[in-house]
C-alpha cells in the first residue's frame, strides 16, 4: 500500500493493491491508517541519508500520549472506513 499527500479532490488518500487477500487488504488499510495518523501528528521522521531512496528510512518516535491519540484517530478512521472499503474489495473479485 502507499499513502499519498499530494491533492486528491483536497484530502490524502491510500493506494491498497488489488491483488491482494482480503487479509493482506485489511492489514494493508490498518498499516496506513496508523501511519497516517502518525505523520498528522508530526511523529513520523526520515533518515537523514536515504541511500535505498525508500520508505526504509522512515522512523516513527512518540511517547505513550502521542500513541494513544493517533491510535484513537486511525480507530475512528478504520471504524467508518472498513464497510466501504470491504464494499469495493467485494466489488472488485
Amino acid at each position: 500500500g502507499n499513502l499519498h499527500f499530494e491533492s486528491r479532490d483536497n484530502a490524502p488518500y491510500m493506494e491498497i493493491g488489488k491483488d491482494q487477500s482480503w487479509r493482506q487488504a485489511h492489514d494493508t488499510l490498518h498499516h496506513e491508517a496508523y501511519e497516517m495518523a502518525f505523520v498528522l501528528n508530526g511523529l513520523r521522521y526520515n533518515a537523514t541519508v536515504d541511500y535505498a531512496c525508500d520508505n526504509g528510512a522512515f522512523f516513527f518516535a512518540m511517547n505513550h500520549t502521542q500513541f494513544s491519540e493517533a491510535n484513537a484517530q486511525a480507530s475512528g478512521f478504520l471504524l467508518k472506513a472498513i464497510p466501504a472499503f470491504k464494499k469495493a474489495f467485494n466489488k472488485k473479485r
